[in-house]
C-alpha cells in the first residue's frame, strides 16, 4: 500500500529512476504474493501431504521425515523473514536518510546565517564610514556656508 502512494505522491518518472524504491517495491510484491498467494496453498498441501503420509506409513516415524511440502513451507518462512527483516532495515535507512537530509539542510543554513552576519558586519561598518563621512561633509558645508556669508558680508559692505 504504501508503495503505491509513494508511486502516486511522487510520480512513477521518481520512483523507477531511484534503485533502492524499485529494490523495495519488488520486495514488497514478492513478499505479499508469498504471504497471500503461495503460502496458502503450500499450507494446504502441507496438511494433505502430512495425512497422505501418515495413512501411507504407519510404522514410520512420520515426524523425522521431511515431505516436500514442509521444506517449502520453511523455505518460504525463512524467505518471507528476510523480506521483512529488508522492510525493517528499508525502514531504518529511511529515517537515517532523513536526518541526514535534516543535518544538511542545518548545516546550510548555518553556513547562509554565518554568510549574512559577515555581509552584515561589512555593512554595518559600511554605514558606519558612510556616517563618518557625512558628518565630515555636514561639517564642510558649514564651513563653506560660514565664508560665504563672510564673503557676501564683505562685499556689500565695498
Amino acid at each position: 500500500m504504501d508503495t503505491v502512494l509513494h508511486i502516486i505522491a511522487f510520480g512513477p518518472k521518481h520512483y523507477f529512476g531511484n534503485k533502492w524504491y524499485v529494490l523495495d517495491g519488488f520486495v514488497v510484491f514478492v513478499t505479499a504474493v508469498l504471504e497471500f498467494v503461495v503460502h496458502p496453498l503450500v499450507h494446504v498441501d502441507h496438511s494433505s501431504d502430512s495425512e497422505h503420509a501418515r495413512l501411507l506409513s504407519s510404522d514410520e516415524d512420520s515426524s523425522s521425515s521431511h515431505s516436500s511440502a514442509e521444506t517449502t513451507t520453511e523455505a518460504i518462512a525463512a524467505l518471507l523473514i528476510i523480506m521483512r527483516t529488508w522492510r525493517f532495515i528499508r525502514l531504518v535507512h529511511g529515517v537515517a536518510f532523513s536526518e541526514k537530509l535534516r543535518n544538511d539542510e542545518i548545516h546550510k543554513l548555518e553556513k547562509e546565517e554565518r554568510m549574512l552576519e559577515t555581509e552584515l558586519t561589512h555593512a554595518v561598518e559600511h554605514d558606519g564610514k558612510l556616517a563618518s563621512e557625512n558628518e565630515r561633509l555636514k561639517k564642510r558645508v558649514l564651513e563653506l556656508e560660514k565664508r560665504l556669508e563672510e564673503t557676501i558680508e564683505k562685499t556689500t559692505k565695498v
